[in-house]
C-alpha cells in the first residue's frame, strides 16, 4: 500500500493523505474480492455471508449499525439477499466507502 500511495502522490497533486486514502482503500477492495473468490470456492457450503464491523471510536454509526448482519443467497422471509449486501469498501449501491474497515465472512450450511 505504501508503494501505491508513492505512485499516486502525482495524481492526487502531492497530497499524501488522500494518497494514502486511495491505496488503503483500494487494497481492502482488491483482497475483499479475493476473500470472496475464495469463498465462493466453497460451492453449496457457502449459504451467506455475514458483514462485520471493527468496532471502534472512528466507526461510522452506520457501519456500526449494519455489523452481525447477514445476507442470504436464497433469502426466506425476512432474510436480506445478496443483492442488498454491501462487499466492503463497496456500498450495496456501489458507492466507495472511504477507509471503511468492514469485512464479510461466509454463512457455512449446517447439512
Amino acid at each position: 500500500q505504501q508503494e501505491i500511495a508513492r505512485l499516486l502522490l502525482p495524481v492526487v497533486d502531492g497530497v499524501r493523505s488522500t494518497a494514502r486514502r486511495l491505496a488503503r482503500t483500494e487494497g481492502l477492495r482488491v483482497a475483499g474480492a479475493m476473500q470472496m473468490q475464495a469463498h465462493e470456492q466453497l460451492g453449496d457450503l457457502v449459504i451467506g455471508y455475514t458483514v462485520n464491523a471493527t468496532l471502534d471510536v472512528n466507526t461510522r454509526p452506520e457501519h456500526r449499525a449494519r455489523d452481525q448482519t447477514e445476507y442470504y443467497k436464497r433469502p426466506t422471509a425476512g432474510q436480506k439477499g445478496l443483492a442488498e449486501m454491501p462487499r466492503p469498501p463497496m456500498e450495496a449501491d456501489g458507492s466507495v466507502a472511504w477507509n471503511c474497515r468492514c469485512f464479510v465472512t461466509p454463512i457455512l450450511s449446517e447439512d
